[in-house]
């Protein structure tokens, strides 16, 4: 028996317990709506027979974490609900999101789209990828909070434009450090 691309990846984030897997891209699109809505198509690279995928979500109380591995595969979405940090734990996507072009995977940083950032597509050379959906006004008050500035105090955290986002944790790669705490 062959082995899929996301039967050797470093095991998801959450554990493999809860894990769903799936090998048709065509469930997978019915099923990631349920989870992020806005998916028109995941089509395989490839041959679709070689198509794997597998993904652990769960939601907290104003986050949805979801760690996804899935094979070579093109992406079309017609946007995200709800701002998403998108933090690449190995391979590498590249992405257009309104025309713009963005290309990340493990070491490079993450990328974070805005909330209804409009139709972006691409493709990944296969992707194991830890993704935070968040609502921006909790993200602004817990920055407030972890400043020490008040509750009404004005701050800007730029979260109106998709970009690449570089994520380190005394020097090691944000990603790195959440697989060594995923793995405890």
């Amino acid at each position: 028996m062959n082995k899929s691309l996301t039967d050797t990846v470093t095991p998801l984030l959450f554990g493999e317990r809860d894990a769903i897997r799936m090998t048709d891209h065509r469930v997978l699109v019915e099923t990631m709506n349920k989870v992020r809505p806005g998916v028109n198509a995941y089509d395989p690279i490839g041959s679709p027979d070689a198509f794997s995928c597998k993904f652990s979500s769960f939601k907290l109380e104003s986050m949805q974490l979801t760690a996804i591995a899935m094979s070579p595969a093109t992406i079309d979405r017609t946007g995200v609900h709800g701002a998403t940090l998108m933090i690449p734990l190995s391979g590498g996507i590249k992405y257009s999101v309104e025309g713009r072009p963005f290309h990340y995977g493990r070491g490079q940083g993450s990328l974070y789209l805005p909330e209804n950032s409009g139709k972006f597509v691409g493709g990944s050379d296969g992707i194991h990828h830890l993704l935070l959906q968040f609502e921006s006004q909790m993200l602004e008050k817990t920055a407030l909070a972890m400043l020490g500035l008040p509750a009404n105090a004005a701050i800007d955290l730029q979260l109106e434009d998709p970009r690449l986002t570089p994520l380190t944790v005394a020097g090691q790669p944000f990603g790195v450090v959440l697989q060594q705490l995923g793995t405890i």
